[in-house]
Order: structure tokens, then C-alpha cells, then sequence
């Protein structure tokens, strides 16, 4: 259609995504089981929306239901906290604390690292978006695991696991491509300032 409305070829893949069920029916409007993107986003905001349909293969079947947004919205929940508790330990971080690596520092390393390992294999799995959050969230609750005593963090391994999670965002669409995320940036200007 694309084609001959503008001579030229726009997209020349075609791509067949799971259906969408509600309440084990395929949703369609034959049924009158359909549900409106405006009914939706009455009760939940779009990144929960978004995040929903992060949470399950795009190739199957997806049912919808208030259970599986409400599993969106705690999950957003879980992201917003991370990302605030971030921000707020960098923030509070005394400029002149050690950073040596404890076995704690290199753990949250290696849950890092193996984190990103496991989103790029999810991704170049079919892109398993499911499999890439299901990691994701791992690295958020290894952090939290991290930094649940009043212990001084590593800023610069603190700040590598928050932009890991922020970059994975931008990628997914749950964070605006164009605006930058303050928090990230704030250790590296402090870090620059003393250079």
C-alpha cells in the first residue's frame, strides 16, 4: 500500500505478531471482546502498557487482562525504585568515599555483567523481550541486595548498573530517546570537575 501511494518501498518485511486474547478468546470486534487503547489507558499510564508487552514474547499468544497490567505496574514500580534509589545514593555518596572492591562490589559486578550477557542473548534470541526483563529485573534486585545496609557504594559500579538498566529503557521505549537522564550523568561531572 505504502509502495504505490508513494512509488517507493518503505518497508519490505511483513511481520506476524501473537494474538491477543481476553478472557482465553481471541480479542476481535466479531466477539465484542475488544478493549480500545483509550479504555486502557484510563486506568494505566502507557509505559505500563509498554511494559506489559515487554513481559511476554511478541510471537505469542498475549492475554490480556487487568492481572497482567497490574504485573506491569509492579514491575514499573520495582524499575522507579531502583532508579530513584540510585539517584539518591549517588547524590548522598561523600566524594572522598574509598571504592575499593569488596566481595560485595565484585558480585554486583559479575550480576552486571552476566546481566548483559543475558539481554544480548535474549535480544538475538527472536528478540525475547521477556527473557531481557526477566534479567533486567535480576540486576535490579542484586543492587538492592547491594545497597539494603548503610554500607558506602562504588559510585562508578553504581552508576554502571543504573545506565545499563536506563540504556535498556531508551532501547525498549520506556525512557524518551532524546532526553538524558541526569541521575547518570551527575557522578561523571562530579568525577570530570576533580580531574
Amino acid at each position: 500500500q505504502q509502495r504505490s501511494r508513494c512509488c517507493i518501498q518503505v518497508n519490505p518485511y511483513f511481520i506476524h505478531t501473537g494474538h491477543l486474547n481476553i478472557d482465553g478468546l481471541k480479542m476481535s470486534k466479531s466477539l465484542k471482546n475488544f478493549i480500545t487503547i483509550r479504555q486502557t489507558l484510563a486506568n494505566f499510564t502507557p509505559n505500563q502498557v509498554r511494559m506489559c508487552f515487554l513481559l511476554h514474547k511478541w510471537n505469542t499468544t498475549m492475554n490480556y487482562s487487568d492481572g497482567a497490567l497490574d504485573e506491569a505496574r509492579a514491575k514499573e514500580k520495582l524499575f522507579n525504585n531502583f532508579f530513584q534509589n540510585v539517584k539518591t545514593r549517588l547524590r548522598t555518596q561523600p566524594v572522598n568515599a574509598p571504592e575499593r572492591w569488596e566481595k560485595r562490589e565484585v558480585d554486583l559486578n559479575k550480576e552486571l555483567m552476566d546481566c548483559r550477557e543475558a539481554v544480548r542473548e535474549s535480544l538475538c534470541d527472536d528478540f525475547n523481550t521477556e527473557g531481557a526483563m526477566r534479567a533486567l529485573e535480576g540486576l535490579v534486585r542484586a543492587y538492592n541486595q547491594y545497597a539494603e545496609d548503610d554500607k558506602p557504594i562504588v559510585a562508578p559500579l553504581v552508576t554502571s548498573c543504573g545506565e545499563f538498566v536506563s540504556n535498556m529503557f531508551r532501547v525498549f521505549g520506556l525512557i524518551e530517546p532524546e532526553v538524558r537522564n541526569l541521575v547518570f550523568t551527575f557522578w561523571k561531572k562530579l568525577l570530570k570537575s576533580f580531574s
